[in-house]
């Protein structure tokens, strides 16, 4: 479903301008959410640009999902492909003790 709307989005201009305000309410409230836990301590992030930082994180894991989807590889290798986008979204974050994924 997400490959044919993200392949849909270039040709309805209701659904492209649906899937866009989806998408920066979301990274609003992570880059706000990155904000308050940096304020607090709690974390850590690579970049003090949060909103910058967010927004190219979910357009790479958009990305690689549909990519994931669009391919249809092995369940390993989607498998492998979430892992490391789990530890990329992680490390981004700079949260401590992130969990391991080399196992997944």
């Amino acid at each position: 479903m997400m490959v044919a709307g993200l392949q849909a989005v270039n040709y309805d201009d209701k659904l492209s301008a649906r899937w866009t305000a989806l998408v920066t309410d979301l990274n609003g409230r992570l880059a706000a959410q990155m904000s308050r836990d940096a304020d607090a301590g709690e974390i850590t992030p690579l970049s003090d640009d949060h909103e910058g930082l967010v927004t190219t994180l979910t357009d790479m894991i958009v990305m690689a999902f549909f990519k994931d989807r669009s391919l249809r590889p092995s369940e390993a290798e989607s498998r492998r492909m979430l892992a490391n986008v789990k530890t990329v979204w992680l490390g981004t974050w700079v949260a401590p003790n992130p969990p391991s994924h080399r196992g997944d």
